[in-house]
């Protein structure tokens, strides 16, 4: 389910509104904040109003505003979206992982969406196919995400595309176990994939997206070899290239 199927308007079943919209409108049906219904959503990040009209307001937790609100027709309608997990938060304020994130669940499948990014940058150069052009794409990248020129944005977007490319390097070259979790932005679920690093006789999962975003937020710059490791556990002292060209 996307915006695209459930459309926010005046009109529509679901109305997407500011926090503070959201509590006027509460105290224009003569309803308290603090009247809040035993209903949650998924994500247990929300308070739930029922109104005398029927219609169900809901707001996250922290009456931050920052975050979206809901006005739903009915409670029929304010059910539907906890049962498929999804609450039509317009794109704007949509975080990169929970717009993209039935994309990263099928990563190693679907990839236009995190190539083609940086196919803009890499001038088309051959991606990620032994630990050389990883290494020679890295310098690219790191270089980029870290010019001031660069909207942080756009910074963030090629965070993400890069660590997703890497990661699939990983998995499908040099045979690294991995896992996917879901998590909850406030409404809506993300999913990150984790590379299981191997430590004495206990597994450990690393978020693949925490070393680039490392990376970018350095004071200095930090080498291939260090953000590799941080990533796959491994390190790059080793020949690689010959099990993995």
């Amino acid at each position: 389910m996307n915006e695209s199927q459930m459309p926010i308007s005046k009109s529509a079943p679901i109305r997407a509104i500011s926090t503070e919209q959201g509590i006027n409108y509460l105290e224009s049906n003569h309803i308290s904040i603090n009247d809040f219904i035993d209903k949650q959503i998924p994500s247990n990040y929300g308070m739930v109003y029922s109104l005398p009209s029927g219609e169900v307001v809901l707001l996250e937790s922290g009456l931050r505003d920052k975050y979206t609100a809901f006005i739903f027709d009915s409670m029929s309608v304010f059910e539907k979206c906890c049962e498929i997990d999804y609450f039509p938060v317009p794109k704007e304020n949509m975080t990169w992982l929970e717009a993209h994130a039935s994309e990263v669940q099928n990563f190693l499948i679907e990839d236009d969406f995190y190539l083609k990014p940086l196919y803009s940058i890499l001038d088309k150069m051959p991606l990620f196919n032994n630990i050389n052009e990883c290494q020679s794409i890295f310098d690219k990248i790191s270089i980029y995400i870290r010019k001031k020129s660069i909207a942080f944005e756009e910074k963030e977007n090629i965070c993400y595309c890069f660590s997703l490319a890497v990661a699939r390097f990983c998995i499908q070259k040099m045979q690294i176990k991995w896992q996917i979790k879901k998590f909850y932005e406030v409404f809506n679920p993300i999913y990150v994939p984790f590379l299981v690093h191997k430590e004495h006789n206990s597994n450990i999962l690393a978020n693949i997206f925490e070393p680039i975003f490392r990376v970018r937020d350095s004071p200095t710059k930090l080498p291939f070899s260090l953000f590799f490791y941080q990533l796959s556990n491994i390190s790059i002292d080793i020949n690689l290239d010959e099990s993995t060209s």
